[in-house]
């Protein structure tokens, strides 16, 4: 059997209003996870529509990843508009308007309820488009016209504070994940793999203080590769220096910067940036982070708070800006990679970065 898991939306995007450190995107792509790996204990091969925590494809594309599979499931968490709601709590499964895969729907939604505990009964639903002739959902009408049948999984509400705080327990999304691959395995009578892989012997440490000083790149690098932190090991901040004059002061997606400048935060125009944000409906994008008066304050905060580098060489990258990638500046420290990089020519020897009387860079 093949199952295409679709973690709806992309990172950063539909925040709670009851939780502020919850993203439906992001939370749904940790029970894609969850769920792939239950499922494959089944014996079912699973595709993703969302390989990487960034992804974000159309529509159509999510429903092409389904195309040769016998089950398509887009999983979500609802939102009974834009404030909090705490008397809406339940969970909704839609399925085809042609009806198939009536019975699985309503088994999952109630081992959804279950699981989760919602105060509301689950529920099943189709919706047709305005034309009263197709299914109103993308996911769901692209993958009918392939032969799959779709569906989408409501995890309840993210407007409701309880259901939230439930959702962002890694522990109950296992719980979830393992609820979800059980039905869906009673349902079409897949038993577990009898030679499961042997799990290695693990070492559990706490906290990263716990971790000895020379294991600390390998566990960082365990940990990101497993989706439980973000980043790369061994880099750091980003900083942004400068805003130019073709950004005219919007600042779009300075939000992703560790540090900044007063110099950016006084080009900023809100009247520019804001229509995006809300646009895109991703309001994380233009916040404003740490700011200091000069260039190499800013270089100094981001290197002084990046963990678990080599101080003697730090990688550093340094653009003039996104538009303008032909040349750039690097550090020492990667001078040795780029020179064996065929594709990287060195245009000058290493040189001290040409700050002036007041500490900035121009």
């Amino acid at each position: 059997m093949k199952i295409c898991l679709d973690a709806g939306h992309g990172t950063g995007q539909n925040q709670s209003p009851a939780r502020c450190g919850y993203f439906e995107g992001d939370r749904m792509f940790t029970l894609q996870r969850l769920l792939q790996q239950e499922l494959e204990a089944y014996g079912v091969t699973v595709v993703c529509t969302r390989a990487a925590r960034q992804d974000d494809p159309p529509l159509y594309t999510r429903a092409l990843a389904a195309k040769d599979c016998d089950l398509f499931l887009s999983l979500h968490s609802n939102a009974a508009g834009n404030g909090v709601c705490e008397s809406v709590d339940y969970p909704v499964v839609f399925y085809p308007v042609s009806g198939k895969g009536i019975g699985l729907a309503a088994e999952l939604a109630e081992c959804i309820h279950k699981t989760m505990g919602t105060l509301q009964p689950a529920q099943t639903r189709v919706r047709w488009n305005s034309a009263h002739n197709a299914d109103y959902y993308g996911v769901i009408r692209f993958t009918a016209a392939f032969g799959v049948t779709g569906m989408i999984l409501e995890h309840s509400f993210h407007t409701n504070t309880r259901m939230t705080s439930w959702l962002l327990d890694d522990e109950n999304l296992k719980r979830l994940a393992a609820a979800e691959a059980a039905a869906i395995a009673e349902h079409y009578g897949l038993k577990k793999t009898a030679d499961e892989p042997q799990r290695a012997e693990t070492v559990c440490y706490h906290l990263l203080s716990d971790v000895p000083q020379g294991d600390y790149r390998t566990v960082l690098d365990k940990l990101i590769a497993a989706d439980i932190l973000r980043g790369r090991s061994g880099t750091g901040e980003e900083r942004v220096l400068d805003l130019t004059e073709e950004t005219h002061g919007n600042c779009n997606g300075l939000g992703l910067a560790d540090v900044t400048t007063r110099r950016v935060v006084e080009k900023i125009d809100v009247d520019c940036t804001y229509p995006n944000v809300v646009t895109s409906t991703v309001l994380c994008t233009p916040k404003i982070p740490l700011f200091t008066h000069t260039d190499r304050a800013c270089i100094q905060i981001a290197l002084k708070t990046c963990n678990y580098i080599d101080r003697a060489k730090p990688r550093i990258v340094h653009i003039r800006d996104t538009m303008r990638l032909e040349e750039i500046e690097i550090s020492e420290g990667m001078l040795e990679e780029a020179r064996a990089n065929p594709m990287i020519e060195i245009l000058d020897e290493p040189r001290e970065w040409p700050f002036d009387a007041e500490g900035n860079l121009w």
